[in-house]
């Protein structure tokens, strides 16, 4: 697998005519003009900075908010329906669920702590709002009931999927990466020169400062950030974390060695085993 070889921002939105419009640009280029379907969704949509800090203010009863792409909104994540008027002044929808962030996190540790298992990740879907344990195909059906011996206890609170490919300690595009109770997905591993960096969405970056692997490994701080209008945002690689120029595809791995200009483009979306294509025409 090569290295990442170039540093280029994706700018990616939808218009009223379905085009799929991919900008890249270099380093050193200036902001991209972002869409009239997108400077019209700025008005009517909550920005991930306002939400965060709504989620935030929250405390206890905050349980993390995610992007709803169906509606195109955020949603936050609420254990009390007394905090629903506060979220929606943010410009988010509220949403009743069941499990708090610190009941979750007793999962996570409980998993840190008992599971020893190759081939297997964890970490907290706010989507869900339960702790996503993900097996490999290396996993047997032996090591599988040790993972669950240990998460039988928390009953709903755990959700097991079996994922196709096999699981490394490398960071590939495609794979989910988190962050103050956010998931989102590594678009490309990509480097400047001596650094390293990730591409990723803006409505993302746009809350979360530190982003990790799903298994919990360390990658590094947000270092830039568009959102809305444009959605993207770069984190520099500042953890040990291996990050290869290569995509994951669901299942197998394509090696990214050079950057093009499409005029059709197949594109994927979803940090998960089963993710969302379809193929665009693209307009430059």
């Amino acid at each position: 697998m090569s290295r990442p070889t170039a540093l280029w921002r994706a700018v990616v939105a939808i218009s009223s005519t379905a085009f799929l419009v991919v900008t890249m640009i270099g380093a050193a280029a200036g902001s991209t003009p972002a869409s009239k379907s997108a400077q019209k969704s700025e008005s009517n949509a909550a920005t991930a900075a306002n939400v965060s800090s709504a989620e935030r203010q929250l405390g206890a009863e905050g349980a993390g908010f995610y992007f709803d792409r169906s509606r195109g909104r955020f949603v936050v994540n609420i254990r009390d329906g007394s905090a629903a008027a506060e979220v929606r002044r943010s410009g988010a929808v509220p949403r009743l669920v069941e499990n708090s962030d610190r009941a979750l996190a007793t999962v996570i540790r409980a998993l840190k702590k008992k599971v020893d298992v190759t081939g297997t990740a964890w970490g907290v879907d706010t989507a869900t709002n339960t702790v996503l344990v993900s097996l490999d195909r290396t996993v047997d059906s032996q090591e599988r009931a040790q993972v669950t011996s240990v998460t039988r206890r928390f009953k709903d609170m755990v959700t097991i999927d079996r994922v196709a490919g096999r699981f490394s300690t490398d960071i590939s595009g495609g794979e989910a990466i988190t962050g103050s109770g956010g998931k989102c997905s590594l678009g490309f591993n990509v480097t400047n020169g001596t650094t390293d960096y990730l591409l990723t969405a803006g409505h993302c970056t746009n809350s979360i400062s530190q982003w990790y692997t799903s298994g919990g490994s360390y990658i590094g701080p947000t270092v830039g950030s568009s959102f809305p209008g444009n959605d993207y945002g770069i984190v520099r690689h500042d953890g040990g974390v291996p990050r290869p120029g290569d995509v994951f595809l669901y299942p197998g791995y394509r090696d990214i060695t050079s950057a093009v200009r499409p005029t059709s483009v197949s594109t994927c979306s979803g940090a998960e085993a089963r993710p969302d294509c379809t193929t665009a025409r693209c307009k430059l």
